[in-house]
């Protein structure tokens, strides 16, 4: 079940960023961003289990504003890349807020969504905080790597997956860690960090090969033909 969960969001997330790119251009493309960067946000609460590893929720839509971040790069939009980075540490600070002043709700007697907002946020208040500030650190290394990778490999492919073996690995240490800290055993932690950024890794180089396709002139003219 989580398998086809996680086929069926990879599925919706290029199309989200596809159609947001063709009817919206580059607008289309912050709103997908700020979008996924919500719902990772909230996410990275859940966990997955797939065959016999526990995953974050999250990596689900990280790739998604991973890749967002990269397209903007490549469009030569460097001053708006780092307006959406900014936007989104501001968002994710101000979500999180919300979602600790939520949890700290008084429920009614017949109320259990309360509860569980409670259970779910105010008990791993530590994400809250230490979300925004990993992701604002890893999308800002994103960028700083993608452009010295490029300026060496003229390469879609080989800029996405080599800048997201560094900064994907150094956001899933800071939140991980600093999440799990003292909460978890050592060994847990590192079980659950490398699990879940392997599968993100897996998943970001099949985005990154769509990607670089649809970047192909060949994979082009066929899309304008279909579209």
């Amino acid at each position: 079940m989580n398998e086809l969960l996680m086929l069926c969001v990879l599925v919706i997330g290029i199309l989200s960023l596809y159609f947001a790119n063709k009817l919206l251009n580059t607008f289309g493309i912050k709103i997908v961003f700020i979008t996924f960067n919500l719902l990772s946000l909230i996410l990275s609460f859940k966990y997955l289990t797939l065959s016999s590893f526990h995953v974050n929720a999250s990596v689900l839509t990280q790739c998604i504003i991973f890749t967002c971040i990269c397209i903007l790069i490549e469009k030569d939009l460097l001053k708006e890349n780092n307006k959406v980075i900014n936007t989104s540490l501001i968002i994710n600070i101000l979500a999180s807020l919300l979602l600790y002043i939520m949890s700290n709700y008084t429920q009614s007697i017949n109320d259990t969504v309360g509860i569980n907002i409670t259970n779910v946020f105010y008990y791993n208040s530590r994400i809250l905080i230490i979300y925004p500030i990993a992701n604002y650190i890893s999308l800002k290394l994103t960028t700083y790597l993608y452009l010295k990778v490029k300026k060496i490999y003229d390469s879609i492919f080989i800029s996405m997956v080599s800048t997201y073996l560094a900064s994907g690995l150094i956001n899933f240490i800071i939140v991980t860690f600093g999440s799990y800290y003292k909460i978890l055993k050592i060994q847990d932690i590192i079980k659950l960090l490398l699990s879940s950024y392997m599968i993100e890794l897996i998943i970001m180089v099949i985005y990154s090969i769509i990607i670089t396709l649809l970047k192909s002139k060949k994979v082009k003219k066929w899309l304008i033909y279909i579209y």
